[in-house]
């Protein structure tokens, strides 16, 4: 994961570094480097001595060097946002029409306050990444839920729970009936308990729609909040303290459709904070 890696990890990276040269292309010039010391070392023992210090000297120069840092969390970052907006493709297929034009309308959103906190505010840009990270955060827990409530609407048809219950009642006054033979009534109250397990599903796949609903209109409301408070001007840090406030509330809701995956199935884990798939760095804004 972007922003977990340690020394060791720079360690390794410098290990298999290439260097561009021409006519030759990437070259991983360290283990070239090693194997002819290698190979020289059969005559001359002492240079393996000579070889293992350099390449330890090498090594750690590389690895603390802020530039080479930079440049591996950039290619990784890289590697994984690709990977992170396949996974957003693969979730925002799974919407409907007037689900995708729902999400379209609150990334717009979004995008505005970017736009009006541009113009506003004195950019800082630790804040600004903050900001940006954080209602990219809110709209990828949007996309979630939205694909939470897709899977409800396909698995559990609007209309089945009475549909359920008048079967559940015609079979309870079927068994009522004295005169009923054994075999019959063993298959029916089979049956009553199949129905009943079935209702008891749709009963919470209910109360889960109610919840998700709900969800889906507090983000879009603390959007909102978002966009008038940027208008206003207020402080970047008073909005970043905000916007990571709902962002750790969103850590509750998704924890709740991890509880519920037995019956709605999973929509996605927790995407990295700081991997960015639906709004832009200020930087490459700049650049355009």
């Amino acid at each position: 994961m972007a922003g977990a890696r340690n020394f060791w990890d720079y360690v390794r990276r410098a290990f298999h570094a290439k260097v561009a040269i021409r006519g030759l292309g990437s070259v991983a010039f360290n283990k070239w480097l090693l194997a002819g010391i290698g190979i020289l070392g059969i005559g001359a023992p002492p240079l393996w001595l000579l070889g293992l210090g350099l390449e330890v000297l090498y090594l750690y120069w590389l690895a603390t060097n802020p530039r080479f840092r930079k440049i591996v969390d950039a290619e990784d970052t890289g590697v994984e946002q690709a990977a992170w907006s396949r996974r957003v493709a693969e979730l925002t297929a799974r919407l409907d029409r007037r689900s995708r034009e729902r999400l379209d309308r609150l990334a717009e959103k979004c995008r505005g306050i970017q736009t009006i906190s541009s113009v506003l505010e004195t950019p800082v840009p630790p804040l600004e990444d903050a900001k940006r990270s954080g209602m990219d955060q809110l709209i990828f827990m949007y996309l979630r839920l939205l694909v939470f409530r897709a899977t409800i609407d396909a698995n559990f048809p609007e209309g089945e729970r009475d549909k359920l219950r008048r079967e559940v009642e015609r079979l309870e006054r079927e068994l009522a009936v004295p005169a009923i033979p054994e075999p019959v009534r063993k298959s029916k109250l089979g049956t009553v308990e199949i129905q009943k397990r079935r209702l008891e599903n749709l009963e919470r796949a209910a109360e889960q729609q109610a919840t998700i609903e709900s969800e889906l209109e507090r983000i879009e409301q603390q959007v909102e909040l978002i966009r008038e408070d940027t208008a206003m001007n207020r402080e970047p840090i008073a909005l970043t303290t905000r916007i990571d406030q709902v962002v750790g509330t969103l850590a509750e809701t998704s924890d709740w459709m991890k509880r519920n995956a037995d019956l709605l199935g999973e929509v996605g884990e927790d995407k990295p904070r700081e991997v960015s798939i639906f709004l832009e760095p200020r930087a490459a804004k700049e650049k355009e």
